[in-house]
C-alpha cells in the first residue's frame, strides 16, 4: 500500500507541475509532497513499532532462555547447566514443575 501511495505522490507531483499554469506552480507541489510526507510518517511509525516489538521479543527470549537450567550429575559432581550443554551420560535431577529437555530413561 505504501508503494502505491508513493507512486501516487510521484504522479500527482509530476502532473501538477507539468499541467499547471505558471501562477499555480507555486502551490501545485503541495498535494504530492503532502502524500509523500504522510507515507514517510506512516512508514517511520510502523518501523519504530516493529523495532520495539523486536527488542521486547529478544528480551523475552533471553529471559526464558536463561531459565532453562537444570541440575546435572556429571563425573560424580552436581553442576547447574544450561540445557544446551547436556551430554550423553549426564544424569538430570528432575524437580517438580521442570520441563525435561532430553529423551532418556527415568530411574
Amino acid at each position: 500500500m505504501l508503494k502505491l501511495l508513493m507512486l501516487c505522490a510521484f504522479i500527482a507531483l509530476t502532473f501538477d507541475l507539468i499541467l499547471s499554469t505558471p501562477e499555480e506552480r507555486q502551490t501545485s507541489w503541495i498535494k504530492g509532497c503532502a502524500i509523500a510526507t504522510a507515507v514517510l510518517i506512516v512508514a517511520s511509525v510502523g518501523s519504530f513499532v516493529d523495532w520495539r516489538k523486536e527488542i521486547y521479543f529478544i528480551k523475552s527470549r533471553t529471559e526464558t532462555n536463561s531459565k532453562n537450567v537444570c541440575r546435572v550429575l556429571r563425573n560424580g559432581v552436581i553442576e547447574t547447566l544450561h540445557h544446551n550443554d547436556l551430554h550423553v551420560g549426564d544424569v538430570i535431577m528432575v524437580e517438580y514443575g521442570m520441563s525435561i529437555p532430553v529423551d532418556g530413561f527415568v530411574f
